[in-house]
């Protein structure tokens, strides 16, 4: 239903949005339940089995897709807001938490790019010189830096890959990088793996 005087569109049932973010020109499409939306005001909110994808203009910047219970679109920020059962996959990781926010228009400036809270957790596949492994870490927020290729872990963060445990006061991740930066003197390091280049 469009409501013209109200600047409202209303939706229910195997809702499909579909368009480009304004400011970055990410191409986005969004699957849902319902949705209520202002046009105008360039305001959106999806609900219900939310999942889609944010395919970047230059495509070689990659493919993101993400799924929650509710999705806050807001055009005039260029910001995603994601909540209940967030789960976000790009390249080579799995990000799930219990809320998310992606800044579309930052993912080619030394800002963030976006940031997941409450239950945050991290899957990476990688490639080691003891073959494929999967590196994971656990926090209640990670930090992405778009154009650097990093993750920074906080609130009791922990990150493990094989028989290696990493824990630390804030702990930074690189994408497809065997090195872990933990910012804490403090820290408790477990490194069983021989010649790791962890530290």
């Amino acid at each position: 239903k469009y409501y013209f005087k109200k600047d409202l569109i209303t939706g229910k049932g195997n809702v499909v949005f579909e368009g480009d973010d304004l400011k970055s020109k990410d191409h986005l499409t969004i699957n849902s339940e319902s949705m209520r939306a202002k046009p105008e005001a360039q305001l959106s909110t999806f609900k219900g089995n939310v999942h889609g994808s944010m395919l970047r203009k230059k495509q070689y910047e990659g493919k993101l897709t993400f799924s929650s219970q509710l999705l806050d679109l807001d055009g005039n920020k260029s910001l995603a807001h994601l909540e209940g059962n967030v789960h976000l996959k790009r390249s080579s990781y799995d990000l799930t938490a219990g809320k998310g926010d992606i800044y579309l228009e930052n993912f080619n400036k030394s800002l963030k790019y976006f940031v997941m809270n409450d239950d945050v957790k991290m899957s990476e596949k990688m490639e080691t010189r003891e073959g494929i492994q999967t590196r994971q870490a656990f926090a209640e927020r990670l930090e992405g830096f778009g154009r650097e290729q990093k993750m920074v872990l906080s609130g009791a963060p922990r990150v493990e890959m094989g028989k290696d445990v990493i824990k630390g006061y804030r702990i930074t991740i690189r994408e497809n990088v065997d090195l872990i930066e933990v910012d804490d003197a403090m820290s408790d390091v477990q490194v069983k793996r021989q010649g790791s280049a962890q530290k």
